[in-house]
Order: C-alpha cells, then sequence, then structure tokens
C-alpha cells in the first residue's frame, strides 16, 4: 500500500494573519489575545535565530525582500 502525505501546515503568512485577527476582535488583555502576542513573538525569536546563526542564505534574504516589496504595492 502507497501512504501519500499531504502538508497541511499554515504559512507564515497566514499564521500572522490570523493572530493579527484574534488581537484585532478580542480584548488586547484576553487570554487569546495573550496567546496570539506570544506566537507572534516566538516567531520573531525563531526568525532572528536562524539570520543570527547565518541559516538564512541571501537567496532566501532576497525572496523575503522581495515579498516585502510586493505587498506594498498590492
Amino acid at each position: 500500500m502507497t501512504v501519500h502525505k499531504i502538508d497541511v501546515r499554515p504559512s507564515w503568512d497566514a499564521v500572522v494573519r490570523i493572530t493579527l485577527g484574534v488581537l484585532g476582535t478580542n480584548d488586547f488583555y484576553s487570554d487569546a489575545s495573550r496567546d496570539a502576542k506570544k506566537h507572534l513573538f516566538d516567531m520573531a525569536n525563531i526568525l532572528d535565530t536562524l539570520n543570527n546563526k547565518g541559516l538564512l542564505t541571501q537567496e532566501m534574504k532576497d525572496t523575503i525582500e522581495e515579498n516585502r516589496n510586493f505587498d506594498k504595492h498590492n
């Protein structure tokens, strides 16, 4: 029998959008907002660690910058 795997993990973009939605619809000091802020800081720490350890290639950095510029114009 062949086993197929489907990756259903959300993109970072989707996670941030969901997190910001939670922050926008809940009381700032609610449990949901506290958890959402924690997840944003966790993501920031992961990316800082990758960057500080030199694990982001120049190609990755260029792609990130291209995506940031694309989002600014749309």
